[in-house]
């Protein structure tokens, strides 16, 4: 079992993360009366005795929503859920949003804990307390910062997981080791293939070493005011993905396909070195991930249409990055000019 503890700069709150096998069964023997929030087909992960304090809610982007949290209050309320008692989110990244959201408005915010079923959930949305739901349309428009108690890692849950779905999660944990430019990132390069195959062992690893890297950027940022901004990188670009898409894209492959589209851009603006490009682009190569994406609507309409300047994250080099205010005209047209 491999055990990280993260304190927070601007927060009294700590979160432990703990990452090995059978970590969920260990979990489950020390909690003794959770208000379980999970992914409806995941009830069978769920000790029976906790049936009974176990709302489920369907996976993907339609749980994040205000309606699904205020139904989750009204739940909690009438269990007799109390300032004192603790929630956990059972799932992927969705869930984990929207049962972490609830849990910080809940009477003013009551402790919670994470226990990611999908990658994606493991090597990102788990780690930093940042909460959102979606608003009509538009992705993550409302959230919070609410940090996790605690943060459960169980890589041999990722045996059962599709692989549409497992290598969403990869694109999140290429993006970290882009971010990284170490230890990280020589470990996807050099295991690519045990990788690929989910071998529990090497999971555990990457998986404590994504983490590791995420938190050491969280824990000074975590109302992402700053340098925790470079965890969005690939993410413009992607969120405009998913949004064109109808979310048939999952967010992780998204996210793979931006972080190569904003490296060109990068070039484009000359902050991006043409190595740097050309090493991202071997990358996604290497683990078979869309290199590209070719609109079907009109680039303008996926794009964030809130403010006339863009603050986007490029990464000049691997394991450096540099958060830029971009005029979003300037943005538009260099997308659209990679197409």
């Amino acid at each position: 079992m491999r055990e990280l503890q993260i304190s927070y700069e601007q927060s009294a709150l700590e979160t432990t993360v703990n990452i090995g096998k059978a970590a969920l069964s260990e979990f489950w023997e020390n909690t003794k009366r959770p208000f379980i929030i999970a992914d409806e087909s995941l009830l069978h992960l769920c000790p029976e005795q906790h049936h009974a304090r176990t709302a489920l809610l369907p996976a993907g982007e339609s749980c994040k929503s205000l309606s699904a949290a205020q139904n989750l209050i009204q739940w909690l309320s009438e269990r007799g859920c109390r300032r004192d008692d603790e929630i956990v989110a059972l799932g992927g990244a969705s869930i984990v949003n929207v049962a972490g959201f609830t849990a910080s408005i809940y009477m003013r915010g009551i402790r919670w804990h994470v226990a990611p079923t999908t990658l994606l959930a493991m090597a990102d949305s788990s780690i930093g307390g940042e909460t959102t739901i979606n608003i009509g349309s538009t992705k993550n428009l409302a959230g919070s910062f609410w940090q996790p108690s605690s943060v459960v890692i169980d890589p041999l849950l990722l045996k059962t997981l599709p692989r549409n779905e497992f290598m969403s999660g990869v694109g999140e944990i290429l993006k970290t080791a882009l971010l990284d430019g170490d230890l990280l990132y020589d470990t996807i390069l050099q295991y690519h293939e045990l990788i690929c195959e989910g071998e529990p062992g090497i999971m555990e690893d990457v998986l404590y070493m994504t983490c590791g890297v995420k938190a050491d950027i969280v824990s000074t940022d975590i109302y992402e005011r700053g340098q925790c901004t470079v965890l969005n990188a690939g993410h413009t670009v992607a969120h405009a993905i998913e949004s064109d898409s109808n979310y048939s894209i999952p967010h992780g492959k998204a996210v793979a396909a931006g972080l190569l589209m904003e490296a060109k851009i990068g070039k484009m603006l000359e902050l991006t070195e043409t190595d740097t490009v050309n090493k991202i682009e071997e990358l996604l190569d290497l683990y078979g991930l869309e290199k590209h994406y070719g609109f079907q609507n009109d680039i303008e309409i996926s794009i964030d249409k809130r403010s006339d300047s863009l603050l986007v994250p490029f990464i000049t080099e691997i394991g450096t990055a540099l958060i830029e205010k971009v005029d979003r005209r300037t943005f538009l047209d260099a997308l659209k000019e990679i197409q």
